[in-house]
C-alpha cells in the first residue's frame, strides 16, 4: 500500500513539474509573440481573447455537443462578478502588453508577476481579511527591487506594468470566489468570451468602424497567441493541482531566467546588473508575499 501511494505521489509530482515547465514556456512564448507583432495593442488584445474563446468553443463543440457549450454559458450563477473579473483580466493583460512594447521582456514580466504584492490589500478591501504583518517585509523587499529597475527603464511603462499587476490581483481574488461554484472550463469560457467583447469595445472606441488590415502572418501569430493564452491558463491550473504550491510558485518565477536569456539572445537587449538585482528582489518579495497569502487561504478553508 505504501508503494502504491509513493507511485501516486511521484506521478503527481512529475505531472506538476511538467506543467510548471510548460507554463514557463507558454508565458515566454506569449511575451515573444506580443513583442514580435507590430499591430496596435487593442488589435493584439482582441486577437488573443477572440482566438482563445473560439478555440475553447470548438473544443466543447466537437468533443461534446452544442448543447454542452450553451449549458456551460448558461450555468454561470454570478454573471455580474464574472463580467467584472473578465473585464479586469482583459485590462490587466492589455496593460502588460503595453509595457512589453516599452520595456524588456524580462522586466515587464517581472513587474506583471508582482501581483501577489497587491493581494493582501485587495483581500482586505473585498473580503475584509486581516493583513499578516510579515507581508510588509515582502513588500519592502519588492519596493527596493522596483527602485533598482527604475534606474534603467521608462517610468510610465513601469507604472503601467504595476497597474497590470494590481488588476491581476483583483482578478485572482474574484476568480477564486467564482471557482467555488463553477468549473475552470466554465470560468475560462466566460473569461475569454467577455474579454473579447471588452477588447472589441476598445477597438470601436479607438478606431470606430474603420477596418484594420491584418496580413496572413499576423493572423497566424494572433491565433498562436490565443493558443498560448489557453496553454498558460491550463498549465498554471495543472501546476497548482499536481505540484506542491510552494514548488509551483517558486518555479514559475524561474521563467524570468528564460526571459533574461531571450532578451540577451533574441532582442540583443543588454540588461544591467542593477535591473537584474532589482528583478531578483522583486521576485523574492512577490514570492514571499504569495507564500504568506496562500497559507492564509488554507487556514480559512
Amino acid at each position: 500500500m505504501d508503494q502504491v501511494r509513493l507511485v501516486i505521489v511521484n506521478r503527481k509530482l512529475f505531472l506538476g513539474i511538467i506543467s510548471i515547465a510548460a507554463f514557463v514556456v507558454m508565458l515566454s512564448m506569449q511575451g515573444y509573440l506580443v513583442k514580435m507583432l507590430s499591430l496596435p495593442i487593442h488589435i493584439v488584445l482582441l486577437g488573443r481573447f477572440a482566438a482563445a474563446f473560439i478555440l475553447l468553443g470548438l473544443y466543447l463543440l466537437f468533443l461534446h455537443r452544442l448543447s454542452t457549450l450553451a449549458r456551460s454559458y448558461m450555468r454561470m450563477k454570478n454573471w455580474w462578478t464574472a463580467s467584472i473579473a473578465s473585464a479586469l483580466g482583459c485590462a490587466s493583460v492589455g496593460c502588460y502588453f503595453f509595457s512589453l512594447h516599452h520595456l524588456s521582456l524580462s522586466v515587464a514580466t517581472t513587474l506583471f508577476l508582482s501581483s501577489p504584492l497587491f493581494l493582501p490589500l485587495v483581500r482586505k478591501i473585498l473580503l475584509k481579511d486581516s493583513v499578516d504583518n510579515r507581508v510588509y517585509l515582502g513588500i519592502g523587499i519588492a519596493l527596493l527591487g522596483i527602485l533598482g529597475i527604475l534606474k534603467d527603464q521608462q517610468e510610465i511603462a513601469i507604472l503601467v506594468a504595476l497597474i497590470a499587476a494590481a488588476l491581476m490581483a483583483v482578478w485572482v481574488v474574484l476568480w477564486q470566489r467564482l471557482h467555488a461554484n463553477h468549473s475552470s472550463l466554465n470560468l475560462s469560457l466566460h473569461y475569454f468570451g467577455i474579454g473579447a467583447l471588452v477588447a472589441l469595445f476598445l477597438c470601436w472606441i479607438v478606431q470606430g468602424r474603420t477596418f484594420f488590415p491584418i496580413h496572413l502572418p499576423e493572423f497566424y501569430a494572433l491565433v498562436a497567441l490565443g493558443v498560448v493564452a489557453l496553454g498558460c491558463q491550463l498549465f498554471f491550473t495543472l501546476a497548482l493541482r499536481y505540484a506542491p504550491r510552494r514548488l509551483a510558485l517558486s518555479w514559475i518565477y524561474a521563467s524570468l531566467l528564460v526571459m533574461i536569456g531571450m532578451d540577451e539572445w533574441l532582442y540583443r537587449a543588454t540588461i544591467s546588473l542593477t535591473s537584474i538585482l532589482g528583478m531578483i528582489l522583486l521576485a523574492i518579495g512577490s514570492l514571499g508575499t504569495m507564500q504568506i497569502v496562500v497559507k492564509g487561504w488554507k487556514k480559512n478553508v
